[in-house]
């Protein structure tokens, strides 16, 4: 195993213990990279989220240079300090610079100070929270820095000075939502509203950076699967790299039976639910907002791949919604929320969702841009039974049902 790394993520004036009462005064927290990433190698982040460099210097750079920056709100681009976080979301601002030869050498917190607006102090916070990124030069891909350090001449320097924020990550007892532990792996009750895994700007405010806090860092705390932000329910987290790679090929052999609890706007018939979804292959896969198209037999066409659930159950409660259980039998990024929307019958709370009932892509003419709405914080959807079978053994684990509604008389006002 390559030699650990760590990150350092400092709480300015104490603010973090402070929100959990503890009385403890600030100190740097520490936590193997490992701990936060999941497997070494394995990248869960793209350089196609950041702003693209209209101007990038050719040649040696004599002076430090901003050569791009996204910042809707120049006369007040950013908070005087990570925490607490805003009251509000911040606009994205993202800083890219190319150090110059009169800043060789020097620290990077320095170099920013010296020439943009943005504080020393701050970029230390940025950089102890996993938004700021350094490669040498312009050919390589910039990496996260985990340490404030000295930087050479021609580095390119990218910055996310305003990162996305998951306040709700501090008001969650962590050690409490663990429903099941041994010495292989932890299972934890994600709530909505948080990360499953670090984002491109913030490495903190998500489950396995919060757990392992939690837990007193006596383990690693690897990313097996995801779910959702606005999803909640059940979460394997690895203790090792070896078992993290054993759950990814239960995976990938579909070993693990996952049933989802949904609560949808309309009915929703019982049995096998297909469709076809865009595949990697597909020349508009990037693209984020598209449907899906009613299933066929006669072959799928280039670019689409079959995406297939089955509600097992369904009841309809006094409230007229319908709650269903959900087994998901392929795995796709929204896919029962995709599938949902597509019976008529959107997952309550899917605002992304909820404005194309019914409609599939099949309806619409040739190379029509879909409009979806805005992605939702919280919808009724939980991960609520796992079922695999682990060193000979089969394993089956629920999430109390009592809970799911009690966070969803909280999430939707429900009676």
């Amino acid at each position: 195993m390559e030699q650990e790394r760590r990150a350092c993520f400092c709480d300015p004036a104490g603010v973090h213990d402070q929100m959990h009462s503890s009385g403890r005064p600030a100190k740097p927290i520490e936590l193997p990279l490992a701990a936060i990433y999941g497997l070494w190698d394995r990248s869960y982040f793209s350089d196609r989220y950041m702003s693209e460099l209209h101007e990038y210097p050719r040649g040696e750079v004599p002076a430090t240079t901003l050569v791009s920056e996204l910042c809707p709100d120049p006369a007040k681009p950013f908070f005087p300090s990570l925490m607490p976080p805003p009251s509000q979301p911040l606009p994205p601002y993202i800083a890219h610079i190319i150090v110059g030869e009169s800043d060789a050498g020097q620290r990077l917190s320095e170099i920013v100070a010296c020439n943009t607006s943005i504080p020393a102090h701050y970029v230390e916070e940025l950089i102890g929270f996993g938004a700021a990124y350094c490669s040498r030069d312009r050919k390589e891909r910039a990496r996260r820095l985990d340490d404030d350090l000295d930087v050479t001449a021609g580095a390119y320097v990218r910055l996310h000075v305003n990162p996305k924020r998951y306040p709700r990550v501090y008001a969650i007892p962590w050690v409490e939502r663990i429903v099941f532990e041994n010495e292989d792996f932890i299972v934890v009750d994600k709530p909505h509203g948080v990360p499953t895994q670090p984002l491109i700007d913030n490495c903190i405010e998500c489950v396995p950076y919060q757990l392992h806090r939690a837990v007193g860092g006596r383990c690693a705390c690897l990313i097996t699967s995801r779910i959702d932000v606005a999803t909640s329910g059940l979460l394997v987290l690895a203790k090792s790299v070896q078992v993290c790679a054993a759950f990814n090929e239960l995976h990938r052999q579909r070993q693990i039976r996952k049933i989802y609890t949904v609560l949808c706007r309309g009915n929703v018939p019982l049995g096998d639910v297909k469709h076809m979804c865009r595949s990697k292959g597909h020349p508009r896969r990037e693209a984020r907002d598209y449907l899906l198209r009613r299933w066929s037999d006669r072959g799928l066409p280039d670019g689409w791949t079959n995406v297939h659930t089955i509600v097992k159950s369904a009841r309809t409660l006094e409230d007229h919604h319908h709650e269903c259980q959900v087994e998901l039998v392929t795995g796709r990024t929204h896919q029962i929320r995709l599938q949902m929307a597509a019976l008529g019958s959107p997952v309550v709370g899917d605002t992304r969702y909820d404005v194309v009932p019914g409609l599939f892509e099949d309806d619409l003419p040739a190379e029509t841009k879909v409009e979806l709405g805005p992605d939702p914080s919280a919808i009724a959807l939980r991960a609520s039974r796992l079922e695999f079978t682990w060193k000979g053994a089969p394993v089956k684990i629920s999430a109390a049902a009592e809970d799911w509604h009690k966070e969803l008389r909280a999430a939707f006002q429900f009676g």
